[in-house]
């Protein structure tokens, strides 16, 4: 499946019923960014209370941009990241853009200066069970 000019390929997995979808230049670079975000999500979508109201999550690899930003059901991600071979960072923001689907876009603060706390719940709550499961994963 290509989009835009052709220059896109997507490749998708689904869990717990969602589709997780992965939109990059590079075959190679869109399984890796898949392979972690499947991972990722199933982490997050086990330790929740709540399921995901959505049907699908779609990641987009971006060339000249930084890091990541999520929207409901869609995440901006930064391509030079996704190949610059720092899985412990490229874990990091995936994990972390995800979990904001549940802590930030599903429920948030009513205001602007609260928002140190809707992210540090993210980091708090969820980044460590996400690097404790991907460090298990990585020993020797």
């Amino acid at each position: 499946e290509k989009i835009r000019d052709g220059r896109f390929q997507i490749i998708r997995q689904t869990s717990f019923g969602v589709t997780v979808r992965v939109h990059a230049t590079s075959q190679a670079t869109a399984r890796r960014v898949l392979d972690i975000a499947v991972a990722a999500f199933e982490l997050l979508a086990s330790t929740m209370e709540i399921p995901l109201p959505l049907n699908k999550v779609d990641f987009v690899l971006v060339p000249d941009y930084d890091g990541g930003m999520e929207n409901w059901g869609h995440v901006l991600l930064s391509e030079n990241l996704a190949t610059s071979g720092d899985d412990a960072h490229l874990t990091y923001i995936i994990a972390h853009e995800l979990a904001h689907h549940w802590i930030g876009d599903k429920s948030t603060v009513n205001s602007w200066r609260w928002i140190c706390l809707q992210v540090g719940a993210v980091v708090s709550r969820f980044l460590l069970r996400v690097d404790q499961a991907f460090q298990q994963g990585t020993d020797s």
